[in-house]
């Protein structure tokens, strides 16, 4: 090939590769990274709120930073089954009596969409997760932040018609944003104001967490502090005296233990106890209309928990007749614990923990 030749032919080959590069830009929406969405101030956030087509999940927050405490009311929506369709009857007289029937064919009926009705709202204290997650809703940054965006853009964000929507509160300001589809072969998701040719490219990392709010958001600690924070202890059992607690050595996890308050040695049944008891965990929260009244229930123990200088809080353990499991010779018993830290409910704990407390109070007392 000759030079001229080889000098046109590479000529043509930028002209080409330009047009393409001018059309390619053309068609990027415009675009910046690591935008600043929501700023909530020094107050910090208040509240958060997310509802999704599946799910919902509102956090309320005490405190800020590290020390906030986040109590999380969310569920899934209940699904609801649309009527079957009647089958149609088959054509033709009552009273034909030919013996004939006509067929008559029948389009098969388009799925309907599922729909979903009223949540089933459970509440709980939140996790460190959740603590960590209102830090960064605090001061939400977008991935990337799109501008200019045309109809056409903006369905295939799913802002067209949006799958959810989130609201930030902080003591000043609030801030609701749609939200859309998920970006193509990632869980980063896209949302915008309401009305708004402006979209953001949210993390996973921040939305993820809300979507699934009633599971990796949910702390089981029902007393929300450390065994080490407890200094003393006062039991109170039903128709007991009164049993303190010491806390000795609190501070060496392996070696600490507890004792009569006017002893530093270790007593067995009391050191048993309490560690039986701080072991006591949240294994299920509860819907408003599962939550046991004060006629249910039969109560198990009551302890105060204090620090050197202040009360810590409390729990209480009790127990209710499991009717449905229960048979004529032998009663079945469902376990419950709530404390300062559940606002009044009652959650579900371990029958096998439960017991093991059970047995240890009644070396305490006697009963």
């Amino acid at each position: 090939m000759r030079t001229g030749e080889l000098g046109i032919y590479a000529l043509f080959l930028l002209i080409c590769a330009g047009l393409a590069l001018s059309s390619w830009k053309g068609e990027e929406p415009v675009s910046k990274e690591s935008v600043v969405v929501f700023d909530a101030g020094g107050g910090g956030l208040k509240t958060v709120g997310w509802e999704a087509e599946r799910n919902v999940a509102t956090l309320q927050i005490d405190g800020k930073g590290e020390d906030a405490s986040v109590w999380i009311t969310a569920g899934r929506k209940k699904r609801i089954t649309p009527d079957e369709p009647a089958t149609p009857a088959p054509a033709g007289d009552d009273d034909d009596s030919s013996g004939s029937v006509e067929i008559v064919e029948v389009e098969p009926e388009t799925p309907a969409p599922p729909q979903y009705g009223e949540p089933e709202l459970t509440s709980f204290p939140g996790s460190s997760q959740a603590v960590s997650l209102v830090e960064r809703l605090s001061n939400l940054t977008a991935l990337r932040q799109f501008d200019e965006l045309t109809d056409e853009e903006l369905a295939g964000m799913g802002l067209d018609e949006p799958e959810g929507s989130i609201t930030l509160s902080s003591s000043s300001k609030t801030l609701t944003l749609e939200v859309g589809s998920k970006a193509y072969g990632s869980s980063d998701t896209y949302a915008r104001l309401s009305g708004s040719r402006t979209a953001y490219l949210l993390s996973s990392k921040d939305l993820g967490s809300l979507r699934s709010a009633s599971s990796s958001l949910r702390d089981r600690d029902l007393l929300g502090f450390e065994p080490a924070d407890a200094a003393a202890a006062q039991i109170q059992a039903p128709n007991a005296a009164p049993v303190p607690a010491a806390h000795q050595g609190r501070h060496d996890k392996d070696n600490s233990f507890w004792s009569q308050p006017d002893s530093e040695e270790r007593d067995a049944v009391l050191d048993g106890f309490m560690k039986s008891l701080l072991a006591v965990k949240a294994s299920s929260y509860l819907q408003a209309e599962d939550m046991p009244t004060a006629a249910d229930l039969e109560p198990i123990v009551s302890v105060q928990f204090a620090s050197e200088s202040a009360a810590l809080g409390q729990i209480e353990l009790a127990r209710k007749v499991d009717t449905e499991r229960s048979k004529d010779d032998e009663v079945v018993y469902q376990y419950f614990a709530r404390s300062h830290r559940l606002k009044g409910s009652w959650a579900k704990v371990s029958r096998t923990t439960v017991e093991e407390v059970s047995d240890a109070l009644a070396g305490l007392t006697g009963q």
